[in-house]
């Protein structure tokens, strides 16, 4: 699973929540500081350290685990969540393996992991967030990702913008138009949200919704304190939407090299960010009139504003 929907995952189901295990300063739970606040290889070190000090401490293998999956490491990642699996039944341990099996296409595995977590904790909001997640992104099942996505907003008291914008996008793709915008369009909404709300103004096919000129204003407002590629993208597509091809141009420049400077991005989605928004760039260039933003179909969505 590339990592811009790995991010996608994350954002959603809250998975800051699910490595908060261990409160005390242990090896494990500095290693999971140093995770949580980004710093991947200062966590590893810690980690590494934490399993050899406590080789049964269930939150050194389940940190060290998440570690290896954020890193793309899958069969250490399985090794150590399976340990910590092992040493602690817990929501936690299961959420995260299903997550990883997920990750790895591994489907049947994923559902079992995410029904024994829903077994172990009901009330819990993140097993339906993440599952509901990888039925939108990777399967294509929408009922049941709305299901799910559905279930964990119930659930949760504070449902995370990431998890309103999947629903949206649910709504989106199943001809709502309206009901799409009605859930982004909250005062209260995050970025997340307020990003797939300016490129659902730039993309509707319904032209009682679709306005390019809120959509620029939107993107133009989230861009003065969160900046990433698909907020460029979004204003390049609603200055496209109006014939103003150098405008477009110029924001897929500026999405261009602020890749140069996204921690976050693995250097295989850098690389796909790149090829995207510069095919977009030179579409924009090498057009005179004015057409319907084709490209916005594409746009990337979902990505967890750092």
């Amino acid at each position: 699973m590339p990592l811009r929907f790995r991010i996608a995952v994350a954002a959603a189901s809250g998975l800051a929540v699910l490595l908060s295990g261990c409160y005390n300063l242990t090896p494990a739970a500095r290693a999971e500081r140093w995770l949580l606040r980004g710093d991947a290889a200062r966590a590893f070190q810690t980690a590494e350290f934490a399993v050899k000090n406590d080789p049964e401490s269930a939150d050194a293998y389940r940190v060290r685990g998440a570690i290896h999956d954020f890193r793309g490491e899958w069969p250490e990642a399985e090794r150590d969540l399976l340990n910590a699996a092992s040493l602690d039944w817990s929501y936690q341990n299961c959420c995260l393996l299903a997550r990883l099996y997920g990750e790895m296409g591994e489907y049947d595995a994923m559902n079992a992991w995410f029904d024994a977590a829903v077994d172990l904790a009901p009330e819990r909001s993140e097993a339906y967030a993440m599952r509901g997640m990888f039925e939108l992104l990777e399967l294509g099942k929408m009922a049941a990702a709305e299901q799910d996505l559905s279930r964990a907003a119930e659930l949760s008291k504070k449902p995370p913008g990431s998890l309103h914008a999947a629903l949206a996008r649910i709504q989106w793709l199943r001809g709502d138009y309206a009901e799409a915008v009605r859930t982004l369009s909250r005062p209260e909404a995050t970025p997340p949200e307020q990003l797939e709300y300016a490129w659902m103004l730039v993309a509707a096919p319904a032209e009682n919704i679709r306005d390019p000129r809120k959509a620029r204003a939107l993107a133009s407002r989230i861009a003065t304190t969160t900046a990433q590629p698909n907020l460029f993208s979004v204003l390049a597509q609603s200055y496209a939407a109006e014939g103003d091809w150098r405008g477009a141009a110029q924001a897929m420049s500026q999405a261009e090299e602020l890749l140069k400077t996204a921690p976050y991005l693995s250097s295989y989605d850098r690389d796909y960010y790149r090829a995207f928004l510069a095919a977009q760039r030179r579409l924009y260039r090498a057009r005179t009139r004015i057409v319907p933003p084709e490209p916005a179909r594409k746009q990337l969505f979902l990505v967890e504003h750092r």
